[in-house]
Parts: C-alpha cells; structure tokens; sequence
C-alpha cells in the first residue's frame, strides 16, 4: 500500500472525529473514477458527501440553488502538507492560505452536476479551517491539513 493510500485512510479517520463531517465522510478510499462518478451521482441533492482520494483532497458537494442558473458547491479542498497532487496547477502554499478569504483559487477538481462531469473551476475562499495533522504516525507526513470551503457559480 503506497503512502498516498495511507494518507487517505488516516484522513478519513481523522474527519470522522469531527462532528460536523463525520456524518458525511466515506469511510473508504475514492481510488477508481467509476466509483467515484457514482457516488457523486448520488450525493445530488444530499446533505452533503465527503470523499477522500489518494491525491490527497476531499471533494464536498453540497446542492442549492442561490439563483436561477447559480448553484452552490462547498468544496473541501484539502492540501496534505503542502503537496500539489491532485491539483491542477498546483495549490497554493500553506502558510498564505489563511489569508486567502475572499480570494480566488487555483482550479479545484469539481463535480458538475448540471453537465454531469467533473470540471474545473476557481472558485473563492469562503472560509479556511485549519486540522492538525501533526500527530499523524505516518512517516514523512506532518504539518495540517487545510479545509477550504469554496461557493462556485456555474
């Protein structure tokens, strides 16, 4: 089992002691894109579902309707230590996360239900928790793990 595959594992087990998410986290590993694709499916119009992928990030699709032609997504966009994995174009460094509310992203891996594919978008920063990831046993991986939660207009 590689490292990325570990991480995941270990950061579901952390969201699942949080009380907000752990209704929401699967409690397995999103490795396989069919897979992924489904449950995504069937998370429209849930409360929310959260995932976790070896990249590294966890998708959280959470469906309403600001506007007509305007739907809500709070993404978890969560950056392990500063890897860029799973990213496209990178994610920005830890430290200057915390002052980025309000502020674009770099583009995050979305579910789009209205097109029903995953798509790219920049979404802003709503708000930024940060999770203490130090205790991890895991050798190689310290620091925090930084949530973001991102609205996106389609």
């Amino acid at each position: 089992m590689d490292k990325d595959y570990k991480l995941a594992e270990h950061l579901i087990a952390h969201l699942q002691q949080d009380e907000v998410l752990a209704a929401m986290v699967c409690p397995t590993v999103w490795d396989d894109q069919d897979q992924v694709d489904a449950i995504n499916r069937s998370a429209i119009g849930q409360p929310g579902s959260v995932a976790v992928t070896p990249a590294g990030y966890v998708p959280l699709l959470e469906m309403g309707v600001d506007a007509p032609m305007v739907r809500m997504h709070a993404v978890l966009a969560v950056s392990c230590f500063a890897r860029t994995a799973g990213m496209p174009g990178g994610m920005p460094p830890l430290r200057c996360l915390s002052g980025m509310v309000g502020q674009a992203l770099h583009a995050v891996r979305l579910w789009d239900p209205v097109v029903d594919r995953v798509c790219y978008d920049m979404p802003s920063v709503a708000s930024v928790e940060d999770y203490d990831m130090t205790k991890s046993k895991l050798t190689g991986y310290r620091g925090r793990a930084v949530i973001l939660y991102a609205p996106v207009n389609f």
